[in-house]
Parts: structure tokens; sequence; C-alpha cells
């Protein structure tokens, strides 16, 4: 695909979540995540709601849209004037990726709970963010999956119920492309800046003892045919399995 023009980097990542054996392709290129980031958002709301119990049933208010932000494609968008529990804009978050839910997100949570929680993820992103810096890797992405997937930040109730809800998710091309039939818990990020598109799926396949986490991110220039199914997962070398 790179040697088409099809893309301009490719990036990934595998881990066997039993046996933690590991191998990555072009590992450490950065990108820019985009809608990944909506994952540690919904971990930092809920490690905050561990100490503030009325958090997650706190209902907020959209009052306006926001400026600046891409438009969703997703079937049920927020209705202005409408009040939303915490709980309520998490899932839209998680499940349809809604950027809507997400800011309103931001806008409610104590400015420090989210950077703090970057940091104890050990996700290196810097404070100021331009839309052309690409800061994130396959293998610094990784490690939330790790966390999720062994409960070693949140408890196993909200950890479980973060993949729960990422197994939810309305995207279906990507890794769900690539492992038909297969349970997984994933995430997926575009971003359009400046003639280059950026598409990534990341998560954790689950079957049986062979259960593994994958991520993959991708850059090519607009125009030219990318697509993560094609890219990763050529209809003649579909991933059922790996050991």
């Amino acid at each position: 695909m790179k040697a088409q023009g099809k893309a301009s980097s490719v990036s990934v990542y595998f881990r066997s979540m039993p046996s933690g054996y590991a191998f990555g392709i072009n590992p450490y290129e950065k990108y820019y995540p985009a809608s990944l980031l909506k994952v540690p958002t919904m971990i930092a709301y809920l490690k905050a709601g561990m100490d503030d119990i009325g958090l997650l049933v706190k209902k907020v208010k959209f009052a306006k849209p926001f400026e600046n932000m891409p438009m969703n494609n997703i079937p049920d968008k927020l209705e202005l004037g409408k009040e939303y529990t915490i709980s309520e804009l998490m899932v839209r978050m998680l499940i349809s990726s809604d950027n809507d839910a997400t800011m309103l997100l931001h806008q409610n949570i104590d400015p420090k709970c989210y950077p703090n929680t970057l940091k104890e993820l050990e996700l290196n992103i810097p404070e100021m963010v331009r839309e052309d810096d690409n800061y994130l890797s396959v293998i610094d992405y990784s490690r939330i999956w790790r966390i999720l997937y062994n409960a070693s930040y949140l408890n196993q109730n909200n950890s479980n119920y973060v993949l729960m809800l990422l197994s939810k998710a309305i995207f279906g091309e990507g890794i769900p492309a690539g492992t038909p039939g297969k349970t997984l818990a994933h995430k997926f990020g575009e971003w359009d800046y400046n003639g280059t598109i950026q598409l990534h799926d990341c998560g954790i396949v689950y079957y049986g003892d062979n259960t593994y986490m994958l991520s993959i991110m991708t850059k090519g220039k607009i125009g030219h045919h990318l697509s993560l199914p094609l890219l990763i997962f050529p209809k003649q070398c579909r991933i059922l399995c790996i050991i």
C-alpha cells in the first residue's frame, strides 16, 4: 500500500494478553490520536467518580453546538436544550464516538483530572496540542488496553464496564472487518488535516486462550484510497487468530 502511494505510514502493534508476547511494525511512529483519546477521558471520569459518588448521575444541558468540532455522522445526535447525565454522555462518547458528548464531558470535570489521568497512565501528551502535531505511537496507546484488561488502574467493575461499552462501538470497519465473528472491544480514530488523513483502530480481540491486543495507526494523502480494512486485512489474508 505504501509502494502504491495509498499510505505514507502504517504502524502495527500486537500483544498476546495471556503470555505478554509482543511485536511491532514501525511501532514508534507518532500519529495524531483524535478520537482514541475518548478512552482516557472515560477512564478519568470513572476514576473521579470513585471519590465523588454523585458525579456520574449529574445532569448537564446541551445548550449550544460546539464550534470548530468535526461533525459526527451518527444516528442519534444530542438534542439542543436537553439535559443528559454524565453516564449517558460517556456511553455516547464510546459507542458512537459522539464529539458533542465528549466536549460536554470535558467541560464538566475538574480541569486537573484529565491531565492527571494522562500522566498516571504514562501517556506523554503535550499540554498544548496543535492540529498538525503527531505525538502518540501504537506502543504508547497499547498501555490503555493492558491497564483495562488487567484492571490495574480502575477497579475490576469499572474496567469491565469500559471494555463492555467499547465492545458495542458502531464502527464496523478496521479490526472488526478483519476479524469476522470475533468479540472485540476497540476504539477508532480519524483525523483529516491539511491534505492528510489518519485512520486508526486499536483494541482487544477476544479469542479464548489466544486473546490479543492489536493497535493499527495509518496516515495517507486525501484522494488516495486509504482504507483500514483493505490496508491491514486484505480479503485474501484475514486475521482469525494469532498465536
